[in-house]
């Protein structure tokens, strides 16, 4: 067994390149990681904007606070009113492939 919040996002990194795979569009990608299934673009998409760094802990801490990044907007949204329950599910579930779209 592999203890990944004891990793740094760079340590998930280098494991997600070990673990590639091929998407449904055609383009290689690096096994889903985490409680929130992170892929590799996605997780240097977050460093490159700063939400996270290369030294952070792959901790619970991290994990969540990517994942309100990745939700972000959609979430302030539906909190606030301005979209529904299935709105914010119809959004998030392009973000993450184990949340159905309700369409």
């Amino acid at each position: 067994d592999i203890n990944l919040t004891g990793m740094t996002i760079g340590q998930i990194q280098d494991l997600q390149r070990k673990n590639i795979y091929q998407d449904k569009n055609g383009n290689y990608v690096g096994g889903a990681m985490g409680k929130y299934q992170i892929v590799s673009g996605t997780l240097q998409g977050l460093i490159n904007r700063g939400v996270v760094s290369k030294n952070d802990m792959f901790d619970q801490e991290t994990q969540d606070k990517m994942a309100m990044s990745l939700i972000g907007n959609a979430y302030d949204s539906y909190k606030s009113g301005k979209i529904t329950a299935d709105q914010l599910q119809n959004k998030v579930s392009g973000i993450w492939a184990g949340v159905p779209n309700t369409k």
